[in-house]
């Protein structure tokens, strides 16, 4: 009973739930790859959104870890926004940039 009033009194950080909404945001961009140009950049800009909400969250989070939830969420939006980055910039260099003979 005691932990269940310790965690009522941490907030969640939002920065690290929206890190993570933007990292499996930029993952999912990949399942329509009817018009790979646009899905790539979107997943490359969704991907860029996801890692600064993440290290912003992780930030807050190292500063005071007794006030605030919401690490392990901060981490898999860091993760999953690293992935969306690479796959991301490797489909825009496929899209974009390839060479052609």
């Amino acid at each position: 009973m005691q932990e269940t009033i310790k965690n009522q009194e941490k907030k969640v950080l939002s920065d690290s739930r929206n890190g993570m909404i933007c990292g499996i945001c930029s993952l999912n961009q990949f399942w329509s790859l009817s018009n790979i140009k646009v899905t790539s950049i979107a997943a490359v800009l969704i991907a860029i959104f996801g890692l600064i909400f993440s290290i912003k969250a992780k930030k807050m989070y190292k500063n005071a870890p007794s006030k605030y939830l919401g690490s392990g969420m901060a981490t898999a939006g860091l993760i999953t926004s690293i992935i969306g980055l690479v796959l991301g910039l490797f489909f825009v260099y496929y899209a974009f940039l390839r060479v052609r003979f």
